[in-house]
């Protein structure tokens, strides 16, 4: 396939708002694509539409996308399956929180946090141990928090204060779905003292998108 296919694919792709039998049908023929990136626009897509039209082929489908030679459907596919709280995956979903990409671990801490199962809390506070990078540590966090565990929400208010804009970056997003009625005055207090600071315009966004959602929802 030449270039001007591979863009009118992805064109197609990008085309997709609604999904039925014959769109599904074309995405899962595109998820196999030659092209990373057609194959892992084409699942995401998929993984979009499972909610509304989920069918046994779509699933299988993403099931097999976490074991694709490239991190990043291997990453995709994972959240898919965490965002579908796909329980018959979650032990096969938790051994890519050693993977050798960070990317992947990152996408495993939050999808194992979305499965919802509480038995997992122990592995993922232990994965934590072996974690240098900061940003990283931002999403085992927030995992954990999914899991019920609202004391790492401290954690990841005392990351908007890293010193790396990523990390504030990825902060501020997860914060987003930490709010409870007990803790949405200190959250967006913090947010606020953070945005005060901020000097990048990645980090800055973030932030000012965070204190906007909370307090659409007020």
């Amino acid at each position: 396939m030449n270039l001007d296919d591979e863009q009118d694919a992805i064109a197609e792709i990008l085309l997709f708002t609604d999904s039925d039998d014959k769109t599904l049908a074309r995405l899962l023929e595109l998820s196999y694509h030659s092209n990373w990136f057609i194959r892992n626009r084409a699942l995401e897509k998929i993984g979009e539409f499972g909610g509304k039209h989920l069918f046994a082929e779509s699933i299988r489908r993403i099931r097999a996308g976490i074991l694709d030679e490239d991190e990043l459907i291997r990453s995709t596919c994972i959240l898919v399956l965490g965002d579908w709280q796909d329980r018959e995956s979650l032990e096969q979903i938790v051994e890519y929180l050693t993977d050798e990409n960070c990317t992947v671990r990152i996408a495993t801490a939050e999808a194992v946090g979305c499965m919802g199962d509480t038995s997992k809390v122990e592995i993922l506070e232990k994965s934590l141990e072996t974690i240098e990078d900061d940003n990283e540590r931002v999403f085992f966090y927030f995992g954990l928090v999914l899991l019920g565990q609202e004391k790492w929400v401290t954690q990841i208010l005392d990351s908007l204060n890293s010193d790396y804009y990523r990390t504030r970056c990825a902060a501020a997003n997860s914060l987003i779905s930490c709010v409870t009625e007990q803790n949405r005055a200190v959250i967006l207090e913090s947010l606020k003292q953070a945005l005060a600071k901020e000097e990048t315009v990645a980090a800055r966004s973030s932030i000012e998108g965070a204190i906007k959602t909370l307090e659409e929802e007020t």
